[in-house]
């Protein structure tokens, strides 16, 4: 009886050691999956193309009745990495931004420019339009499934445009943040 025992003690001492080295091998690769190494510029360091603004904590407030502010994008580790093998990885733009009444309008869009002919556009399904949600206060939105084409900072400049109107008199439409990220999560609704 007493053998009996201590197998079963060795047993389960046996099985939970590989149930631990199972789960913390897991967690790597878990961990790979989405990148914990995004792109991130705050409001207020955007260049302006167009408009005039006023600055407060880092916030880019438009105080004419139209702006534009670019904002380049450079290669950092989040934006190489993709899906490390695992599932096709969608590129996320995530926004918080200010958009106060259904006067105002704040578009956030990834752009890029081949270097060799200079031609200029939108990286397909990577955008945000205040439109698509309510007005009102700040509010962090951010694109699901937008895009899974990878970067290519050899032949392309990376930059994202936020081009924001308003009414005469209207509340100030602002930029706070912006974050550009991979991601292998289910594809759902933007948020």
């Amino acid at each position: 009886m007493n053998n009996l025992k201590t197998y079963w003690r060795h047993s389960a001492v046996t099985l939970c050691s590989g149930l631990v080295l199972t789960l913390t091998s897991l967690a790597p690769l878990q961990a790979a999956s989405t990148s914990t190494k995004p792109w991130t510029m705050i409001g207020s360091a955007g260049a302006e193309h167009l408009g005039t603004f006023t600055y407060q904590n880092g916030i880019a407030f438009l105080s004419s009745p139209s702006g534009i502010r670019r904002y380049n994008v450079v290669a950092v580790d989040g934006l190489l990495e993709t899906s490390a093998g695992h599932a096709i990885a969608q590129l996320r733009l995530r926004a918080r931004f200010r958009d106060p009444d259904a006067a105002s309008r704040v578009t956030i869009n990834l752009r890029r420019t081949r270097i060799s002919d200079g031609f200029t556009a939108n990286v397909p399904g990577v955008f945000l339009d205040s439109n698509n949600y309510p007005s009102g206060g700040f509010q962090t939105r951010n694109t699901v499934c937008a895009s899974t084409a990878a970067f290519d900072f050899v032949n392309y400049v990376y930059y994202v445009e936020v081009i924001m109107t308003r009414a005469s008199g209207a509340i100030a439409p602002a930029i706070e943040a912006i974050q550009l990220n991979w991601d292998d999560g289910p594809c759902l609704v933007a948020q």
